[in-house]
């Protein structure tokens, strides 16, 4: 992978796009994108986080009050949509 394309997959990956699209966008297997990342964590950090479910309540909590909306939410959080969408089903 060229310099340019690490500088492309650094961005994809900061914004949070799903590894799968990253792959498709760029024209790589999602293995190779993987291993890439991995070799690289200084560059690609975790991007999984594992949340208390006072957390994942908190989050979901908000959106049910229209304090704030799920896609704002969910930036907030640094989760996907669907994820924010699924702890407020677990909410209710």
């Amino acid at each position: 992978m060229t310099e340019d394309e690490l500088a492309l997959l650094e961005q994809l990956w900061s914004g949070a796009m799903r590894i799968e699209q990253i792959a498709d966008t760029m024209g790589y297997s999602r293995r190779t994108i993987v291993e890439v990342t991995k070799r690289n964590r200084d560059r690609f950090p975790l991007r999984r986080r594992n949340f208390t479910k006072e957390e994942r309540n908190h989050w979901a909590d908000r959106v049910l009050s229209g304090e704030i909306g799920t896609f704002e939410a969910a930036r907030m959080a640094g989760v996907a949509q669907q994820t924010i969408c699924k702890w407020k089903r677990e909410r209710k």
